[in-house]
């Protein structure tokens, strides 16, 4: 342990190093796609927003990094049809490109902020995309595991923050 720093530090070594904060991932973009900054996706089972613009052609492929930090986001790629009120659950829509209030098999979280005059809204993005996550196919009752130990909230959890939300409405 190391003495004389603001907070004691300990060094442990570790046989394997640490390459990320799971705050985004590497992700393939197929031939005959564009992605466009700042837009979301589902890519290699990953939904997130990506962080540059890449246009692909036949017989070619290109990587691009999403975000996908469980984190609140502003968008207008939804569908502007439907209500987004605080708290509704989304999802994926992979055929539109956009999100959606009618359910499929990719839960992406729920609306902080409802949709705006410009068809804008706030939403907390589920996760990252692991199983259960933002790519996972579960829904808004939250991904299945034992009271929350595989990391990602129970559905006791998305319930209390579903009724957060509401609350915040309110006011």
């Amino acid at each position: 342990m190391y003495r004389g720093q603001p907070v004691p530090t300990s060094v442990h070594d570790i046989k394997r190093a640490k390459v990320s904060d799971g705050k985004s991932v590497r992700v393939t973009v197929p031939e005959n796609t564009e992605v466009v900054a700042n837009q979301f996706y589902l890519l290699d089972g990953f939904l997130g927003a990506s962080t540059v613009s890449v246009k692909t052609e036949e017989g070619e492929t290109a990587e691009v990094i999403l975000t996908i930090e469980r984190a609140e986001y502003e968008t207008d790629q939804i569908d502007p049809t439907q209500e987004f009120t605080i708290g509704t659950p989304i999802y994926w829509n992979e055929e539109n490109k956009c999100l959606t209030e009618t359910s499929t098999e990719v839960f992406a979280g729920l609306v902080t902020a409802p949709k705006d005059a410009n068809n804008v809204i706030w939403f907390l993005l589920n996760g990252s995309g692991a199983p259960g996550g933002s790519g996972g196919e579960r829904g808004p009752e939250g991904p299945q595991g034992p009271a929350g130990e595989d990391g990602f909230p129970t559905e006791q959890q998305w319930n209390d923050l579903v009724d957060r939300v509401a609350a915040l409405e309110e006011n």
